[in-house]
């Protein structure tokens, strides 16, 4: 399975947290207006508004703030999970991908990453697996691989005898090659 496909429900919970973010914040510039256009009509009732809504503490400030702080701190621990997610097992690049920031599009800063000096095809390469092993629902005749033919190790010939070498007359010893199939015991001394 892809790191990709791995990271879909992290991305996915991301852009959920990142459109309710934008909703807020949308939400805030629309009071701004709204709240404007108010004090311009009624100019009078400007001090009982500033006492409900953008005093220091007041109950409709303090909520908002704690909406935005939620949606940015959930957003950033989701985003520090995908981060995690494609880290390095080397403790060396490791360090060195944390010091990246992510950027407003992508999980590491691309001017930062590309001045890195990172090996190549391995900082996210993913690992395949050659031969995954086969659960239950996997089983059965369809599903078998072909292995490779098994390449045997060359033999080396035993190491010729004592009585092989030494040898008297036209004695020829037999031969898996086909030479000296006959036996010639011819003893002249």
């Amino acid at each position: 399975m892809s790191r990709g496909r791995d990271d879909f429900g992290l991305r996915q919970f991301e852009r959920v947290i990142g459109n309710i973010q934008y909703g807020i914040i949308a939400q805030r510039e629309a009071f701004s207006k709204a709240s404007a256009s108010f004090l311009a009509a009624c100019p009078e009732a400007s001090s009982q508004f500033f006492k409900a809504f953008t005093d220091e503490q007041a109950e409709f400030r303090l909520a908002f703030q704690d909406l935005i702080q939620f949606t940015c701190g959930k957003r950033s621990e989701v985003i520090a999970q995908r981060r995690n997610h494609f880290m390095v097992a080397d403790p060396g690049l490791k360090r060195l991908l944390a010091t990246i920031p992510p950027s407003d599009a992508h999980l590491f800063c691309e001017e930062r990453l590309a001045m890195c000096t990172l090996p190549p095809a391995t900082s996210f390469a993913l690992k395949r697996k050659v031969n995954p092993p086969l659960n239950s629902r996997d089983e059965g005749p369809s599903r078998l691989r072909r292995s490779s033919p098994t390449r045997l190790p060359q033999r080396t010939p035993p190491s010729p005898r004592k009585e092989d070498k030494v040898h008297r007359g036209n004695f020829k010893p037999y031969s898996s090659s086909g030479t000296g199939k006959h036996w010639n015991f011819d003893v002249s001394d």
